[in-house]
């Protein structure tokens, strides 16, 4: 007969996880990132202002391109009735899960026929580890919230990285909460 596992055990593993969520969670705030491009860039050109902005390590960047061009391949995610592209991706070039934004540099349309002149590129980018439930449901809440609550969107638009980065703080404050609740 197998042992029933103790409550304590169970509480310390509760307590493991939701330590890990917290991380996962801080760090995506800490780390938010937020670019600035020219208006006329492709698709290639973009891939390689934000790595060089997400990844200092030049293996890894390339990694990342490569996983968000096969990730394209399968199925874009530029949605023009929302306005804004969603570059995602699993990766084994981060550790953590990124959420990033890119706008123009005047804040007008992207000119290149590829984005279908949207005004944001959103990246989303997320570590090819053991924790993909977590992270993806991170990273999940917070792509959910973008076509579900159009004053994120708004705030994005903006283009106010101090706005947009306390606009998620509030959002992924939510998601802990919902995710406490489970518990």
């Amino acid at each position: 007969i197998p042992r029933k596992k103790s409550t304590a055990s169970d509480f310390s593993q509760q307590l493991e996880q939701v330590n890990f969520i917290v991380s996962q969670s801080k760090n995506s705030i800490k780390e938010f990132t937020y670019i600035k491009v020219n208006n006329e860039i492709t698709f290639d050109e973009l891939l390689v202002a934000i790595t060089e902005k997400l990844q200092p390590d030049y293996k890894k960047a390339i990694l990342i391109q490569e996983d968000i061009k096969k990730r394209e391949k399968l199925a874009s995610q530029i949605i023009p009735e929302y306005d804004f592209a969603l570059l995602h991706t699993r990766t084994k070039g981060v550790l953590k899960p990124s959420f990033s934004i890119c706008l123009t540099k005047d804040l007008e349309k992207f000119a290149n026929p590829y984005f279908s002149g949207i005004h944001v590129i959103i990246i989303m980018l997320m570590p090819e580890d053991e924790h993909e439930k977590e992270n993806r449901e991170i990273l999940g809440f917070l792509s959910s919230k973008l076509v579900e609550d159009s004053d994120f969107l708004t705030v994005i638009n903006r283009g106010e990285k101090e706005s947009i980065r306390n606009y998620m703080s509030k959002e992924l404050k939510n998601y802990f909460n919902q995710y406490l609740d489970s518990l």
